[in-house]
């Protein structure tokens, strides 16, 4: 019999907000799919389709698609650090790949600009899997193109903020329009 491995709990520095979870209602968001062209980064060839229809916030679903290559990073604890995790330096693959799937998030960061964070699973011609926290702008789409499903957010402002409870910058939810009308 094996020792099953132990599991390391991973605690966040900060104090931990009153409500973890902000929900923000979405009704009749439209949805579509995207047909994302060879050649470009994975980052021009969602937001600029997306930016072009209004969309400013929205969950994506990546699948079937060809990659030249793709560059990403990793998150692991790193004991010199506040927070518990940090991305590795980037990982460069210079080969074809086959997307088995991503999820991505579009929203804005601090100044208002366009951000895409990404996660997804690659597999090269070798059945070698690749994972991670895909770096968009150096995810080169290759010739069989690639499928995205976009599940809108109209009634959302996604912004990247800083929160306190993982010392990180990350997405928060907020309804868009004026906040004060609204309270």
């Amino acid at each position: 019999m094996t020792a099953s491995p132990t599991i390391r709990m991973l605690r966040h520095p900060g104090p931990v907000a009153p409500t973890r979870w902000t929900s923000v209602e979405n009704p009749g968001a439209p949805a579509l799919r995207l047909e994302l062209p060879a050649g470009g980064n994975l980052y021009e060839s969602l937001v600029t389709p997306l930016q072009a229809r209004g969309i400013a916030a929205c969950a994506i679903n990546i699948m079937d698609g060809d990659f030249e290559r793709a560059a990403y990073c990793l998150a692991r604890p790193m004991p010199d650090i506040e927070q518990v995790i940090a991305y590795t330096a980037p990982i460069m693959v210079r080969r074809h790949l086959r997307m088995v799937g991503a999820g991505a998030t579009l929203g804005e960061d601090e100044r208002g600009a366009p951000l895409l964070h990404c996660h997804g699973l690659l597999v090269d011609d070798q059945g070698v899997l690749i994972g991670g926290h895909l770096l968009t702008e150096r995810c080169v789409i290759g010739a069989g193109g690639c499928v995205a499903y976009v599940h809108a957010l109209r009634e959302t402002r996604l912004t990247r903020r800083f929160d306190p409870q993982i010392r990180l910058a990350v997405f928060q939810p907020e309804p868009k329009g004026d906040f004060h009308v609204r309270h």
